[in-house]
């Protein structure tokens, strides 16, 4: 088996490092070249995020079939999340 396609999502609040961290912001932007952190709001989760990424793999890609997306966070419960 092959991986055909890979996808992502981010979380919908943007945050800024300025407005993260008090002081130093400007070090940690010139060091890791990061100014801008995607949060994830209250009503999202690895299963929103999981299936928003995977709706967007598919709409681009017609002939990709996916059957079933298993989850397995830290945490010990699985999800399965069937399309």
């Amino acid at each position: 088996m092959k991986i055909q396609k890979i996808g992502f999502a981010l979380g919908s609040q943007k945050k800024t490092i300025k407005s993260l961290v008090s002081r130093n912001y400007e070090r940690i932007i010139k060091t890791t070249g990061i100014s801008k952190i995607f949060h994830v709001s209250d009503k999202e989760d690895i299963i929103s995020l999981a299936t928003k990424a995977s709706k967007k793999v598919l709409s681009k890609e017609k002939k990709l079939m996916l059957l079933s997306l298993l989850l397995k966070p830290q945490n010990t419960t699985f999800h399965q999340i069937v399309f």
